[in-house]
This record gives C-alpha cells, sequence and structure tokens, in this order.
C-alpha cells in the first residue's frame, strides 16, 4: 500500500476547528470595532495577529497552510531534524502529510522541491511522533506569520516568545525519541490500519487513519511485547483495534480467557455509566432561580400586587391584559405551590434552609458548590501563572465537578423534576407580570428589578434588597448547573482535561439558537465560577481552604429503596456508625 494516500482524519478534523476558531475570534474583534468600542492593547495586538495569519493562510494554495498550533510547531522542530537533501514535513492537505526535499545550489538560499511520494518511513515517523504529542494533550504555542518563509518553505510558525515553547520542545523530542523507539513495528503497523481503515474496503483508494489511535496500538503493542518480528501481527493489531473501539466478539467469559498471557484490568472508563443524570442536574438551574427570587422577595411582591389590586390601590387602565393575569392567580391559588411547599423543594434539592419539617435538607450542596467555583478559580490562576503545572489541577478541579453533579443528580430524582417545572411557570409569571408596562408604571420604575426595590423598601417588612446580587447569583448558578449538565460524561472520564484552555482564552460565538444559561461553553463555565465567588465576597485568602482536598461524601447514585419495616427499625436504632441512619 502507497501510505502517502493515507488520510488521517484527526488531523484534517483538527485543522478544521483550528481555522474556525481564528475566524470567530476576528469576527468578536471586528464587531468590537463596529460597534465603537475600544480594543485593548492586547486585543488589538491579538487581531492584527490573526489578521496576518489568516491572509497567509487564505493566500496559500500549493501547499497549503495550517492554522493548527499543534501541527505548526510540530513540523518547525521537525525540520531541525531533517538536513539538506532529505525529505522534510511542510503541509497536509486534508489530512494527507506532504513532504518537500531541501536542497542546496550554488547561490545562497536554500531551494524546496516537492515530493509527489514520500518514504513510507517519513510518514510513519511524522504520524506516530504526532499521535503522541496529541495522545498526551501536549499545548502549543499560538501561530504567527513569520516575515519571510523559514528553509522549509513555510510561512506559518510557532510564536517562540509563547510560554508554551519550551514545554512543546521538551514534549516533541520525548514523543519523537519514543516513536524512533517504536519505528520498526511501526512500519508494518501503519500499513496494516491503513487497509482496515479504507472506506471502501480492503485495497481500495482511500485508507484513513487517526495519528492519535496509531500511537495509542503502538503503545499497547510494545507494552504486550510484540515486535516486528510477529508472526501474527495483522491479528495483534486487529485485537488492539478492538480493545480501543470497544469492540468484541466473544462472550464474557470467553473475552476473560483469551485477551492474552498478560494482566489486562478491566476498561471501567467503557462500561455504561448512570451515576449522573444530566436532566436532574440541569433542574436545579431553575431551583437556584427559585432560591434567589425568594431572597429578593419576588414571590411577595408578586403577592402585594394581587393584593394591592383586589384593593384597588393598583391604577390599571381599561381592560387590559395584566389585570386579567392578576385576577387569575389570585382564583389559582389553591392550585398552586405554596411558599411553604417551594421552599421545601428548594431545601431538598440545592439545600436552602427552610421548608417543612420532617424533610432531609441538602447540606452538602452548597459548600461543594464553593468548593467547585474555587478549584475552578485556582485551576485559572495557576495556568495564568505556570502553564506547565495546570494539569495537575485540572483533575481537582474535576473531582469537585464530579462530586458537587453527584449531589445535584441524586436530590433531582422523584417529584423535584415536576416541582421544577411548574416553579419555572411561576418565575415565568412573576417575570412577565412585575415586568407589564402598567405594573412599573405603578410604581414608577423602570424593570422589574425596580419594582421589587420598591415593594420590599415601602410596603414589605425586612427594607430593601441587593437584586443585583441575587439577579447575578440566579445565573451563575444557571449556568454551573448547565455545564454539569451538558458535559456530565466528560466530568465522570479520569483521564484528559475538564477544561479547554484555548477556549477559555478565545470563546466560540454561540450557533444560532444557543446561548449561556442552556448551552454555556468553557468560558461561561468558569466566568460563572469566578462571579459566583465574588457575589458571595469570597477573599481570595479563603479560596485556597475552600478549595482544598476533600473526600467525596458517601451516597448511592440515586435513592434506595427501604422498606417501611427496615425504616423503623433503623429510626428506633439510630445511627451505627456506619452510615445508617435516618436519612
Amino acid at each position: 500500500m502507497a501510505l502517502y494516500k493515507t488520510r488521517f482524519r484527526d488531523i484534517a478534523l483538527r485543522e478544521i476547528k483550528e481555522h474556525l476558531k481564528l475566524t470567530n475570534r476576528k469576527a468578536q474583534l471586528d464587531k468590537k470595532i463596529a460597534d465603537k468600542l475600544q480594543l485593548a492593547q492586547t486585543e488589538q495586538e491579538e487581531l492584527d495577529r490573526i489578521n496576518r495569519v489568516l491572509k497567509v493562510i487564505d493566500a496559500a494554495t500549493d501547499p497549503k497552510e495550517t492554522a493548527n498550533p499543534l501541527f505548526a510547531a510540530f513540523r518547525y522542530l521537525m525540520q531541525d531534524e531533517d538536513c539538506a537533501n532529505k525529505e522534510t514535513l511542510v503541509a497536509h492537505d486534508d489530512g494527507r502529510l506532504k513532504f518537500a526535499k531541501l536542497a542546496s545550489d550554488s547561490s545562497k538560499t536554500p531551494k524546496m522541491s516537492a515530493v509527489s511520494s514520500p518514504k513510507d518511513e517519513n510518514i510513519v515517523l511524522a504520524a506516530l511522533t504526532l499521535g503522541i504529542l496529541e495522545l498526551e494533550g501536549t499545548e502549543a504555542p499560538q501561530i504567527i506569520a513569520a516575515s519571510s518563509p523559514v528553509p522549509a518553505g513555510f510561512c506559518i510558525v510557532p510564536d517562540r516568545s509563547d510560554t508554551r515553547w519550551n514545554s512543546v520542545s521538551q514534549a516533541f523530542y520525548s514523543a519523537l525519541g519514543e516513536a524512533k523507539g517504536m519505528e520498526d513495528l511501526a512500519r508494518l503497523v501503519l500499513p496494516i490500519l491503513a487497509e482496515e481503515g479504507n472506506a471502501d474496503g480492503r485495497g481500495g483508494r482511500d485508507p484513513e487513519v487517526m495519528v492519535r489511535e496509531f500511537a495509542e496500538i503502538m503503545r499497547e503493542l510494545v507494552r504486550r511485547g510484540v515486535s516486528a518480528d510477529e508472526i501474527q501481527l495483522r491479528r495483534r493489531v486487529n485485537e488492539a483495534l478492538n480493545r480501543f473501539q470497544h469492540i468484541d466478539e466473544a462472550g464474557p467469559y470467553t473475552r476473560v480467557a483469551t485477551r492474552d498471557n498478560g494482566i489486562n484490568p478491566p476498561d471501567l472508563e467503557a462500561l455504561d455509566r448512570y451515576n449522573l443524570v444530566p436532566e436532574n442536574i440541569r433542574l436545579m438551574g431553575v431551583m437556584f432561580v427559585s432560591a434567589m427570587f425568594d431572597e429578593i422577595r419576588a414571590f411577595q411582591c408578586l403577592d402585594y400586587c394581587v393584593e394591592a389590586s383586589q384593593r384597588g390601590e393598583i391604577v390599571l387602565v381599561g381592560n387590559n391584559d395584566v389585570g386579567q393575569w392578576l385576577f387569575n392567580y389570585w382564583r389559582d391559588a389553591p392550585n398552586r405551590l405554596s411558599d411553604l411547599e417551594r421552599r421545601t423543594f428548594l431545601s431538598q434539592t440545592i439545600g436552602v434552609p427552610g421548608g417543612e419539617p420532617g424533610y432531609s435538607r441538602n447540606e452538602n450542596a452548597q459548600p461543594l458548590m464553593l468548593h467547585l467555583c474555587s478549584n475552578v478559580s485556582k485551576l485559572i490562576t495557576q495556568y495564568r501563572e505556570a502553564e506547565n503545572v495546570s494539569f495537575i489541577f485540572q483533575q481537582r478541579a474535576r473531582k469537585a465537578a464530579r462530586d458537587l453533579a453527584a449531589n445535584l443528580s441524586l436530590h433531582g430524582y422523584g417529584m423535584a423534576y415536576y416541582a421544577a417545572g411548574e416553579l419555572q411557570k411561576q418565575l415565568n409569571f412573576v417575570i412577565d407580570v412585575l415586568s407589564h408596562p402598567e405594573i412599573r408604571a405603578n410604581f414608577g420604575a423602570r424593570d422589574m428589578w425596580q419594582v421589587c426595590d420598591q415593594i420590599n423598601t415601602l410596603h414589605l417588612p425586612g427594607g430593601p434588597k441587593n437584586t443585583l446580587k441575587y439577579q447575578t447569583l440566579a445565573t451563575c448558578g444557571t449556568i454551573i448547573t448547565a455545564w454539569l449538565a451538558n458535559n456530565a460524561h466528560h466530568i465522570m472520564s479520569s483521564t484528559g482535561q475538564l477544561l479547554d484552555m484555548g477556549e477559555v482564552r478565545n470563546p466560540s460565538p454561540y450557533p444560532p439558537g444557543q446561548k449561556a444559561i442552556t448551552h454555556p461553553n468553557d468560558f461561561d463555565f468558569v466566568n460563572a465560577c469566578e462571579l459566583y465567588l465574588s457575589e458571595y465576597a469570597i477573599p481570595d485568602t479563603e479560596t485556597n481552604q475552600y478549595a482544598a482536598m476533600r473526600a467525596a461524601e458517601e451516597q448511592p447514585s440515586r435513592p434506595i429503596q427501604m422498606p417501611s419495616v427496615v425504616q423503623e427499625i433503623v429510626g428506633d436504632i439510630g445511627d451505627l456508625g456506619i452510615g445508617l441512619s435516618r436519612h
């Protein structure tokens, strides 16, 4: 098989993703200029850099230029390994690696000559090294447009003033050394993967491989002692492929008996997981908003409007809709969640104090929320100050996210889902009524928050509330719970990064129909965590205290049905010291 025809699919996909990031960021900065907003100096420098990079990429045709920072850094470092008259990596065309030969003539300027059919060993070494870098989650420095082409002929190069340059250089030489150690075996394995990845069948013309999967399989084969002399190499490769792609035709007993002669622990990451129920977590956003509306007494403000309308103290001109709304609200009071019932659900789900006695309160929700926000804040601080240690704090933040998500998922069972639906209707009704022009006019207010301020100050005990604070907390709680729900599977994983720092630095615009409170990206999540801490006035000196590692609480992933006779026995004897108690 001619390996130069092989398309490395993940290289092509990442190219599209990185190019989209650049164009989206350019659009964001251009919009600020169009809106007559002053760009900060760093933003202006970033926009200039992106414009130069995109200009070079758009102008390049054969070979095409790259927007992928890791590929740009990789090929830049690879040229140091390739001396004159040898093939060096210069580009890729939709995932197909392109090489050129650097030859010096009598003049002082080196010349590049494209290689139509590069040597297989060069393709193998480049693909394997890049796959190892991908597998290790290597972060590359940002790309810039060089003022003149480097000797290898390309113009998009890594920014060597970026703090990530040293770490990517170290990672490159480590990966290159590992790849060279496996080179003989890799030359035999890649053609097998290319044949297995043919879209039009073995022996077809469109072989596809993923460099990350290539690296995973090579590491697995080496770990199992497979060498280039292996007679059943294709079989060994297919066994490794089946494992990584979760394919196994044998039954459970046969699978354990026939893997190989070594010890292979089961891959628990591949099992179905129901520890986190995204819908249970997502409904907590409504609970957070309800709790914050309780803090500003928005429900009591609506009740006051109903009572004032009954007494004729609110002037409503003619037969208008808000008058009918208030009448219907007063008439349907018996069919609506009462204040006590609402607080009971809030206490059971997110731990708000109050509610009916006899119901268990989720006392861990607020401490776990502060634990998560503090760990995310610490992660961002560490990343800004010393990027090479950010991976350590990624996993601490992951555990904090997992603990909170598990807690909210557990307390979202039962009637909580239906209560959230009812509360959402009530919240929308409160917003519609208190924001109605007729109601605002009666209180001389410009929005519903000023209506609440007027009623709290003049007509309800306790005085005014900080509506801006609780509005912000409600939004932050909604974004955090939505992010946890949308990323439940990612949170449960034990490997990889929790947050994409590229997305945190340069967030992508929302697709049509999406917004931060329903489809938050990593930037929205980080921003919500920082705001949550700020609104609770958690000083930086205490952030470390809240971020300190803590053991996860002992709890099931869903409520356990306990027979009534057992409940009575446990209730009589109390806590035995092994986790059995009334709750």
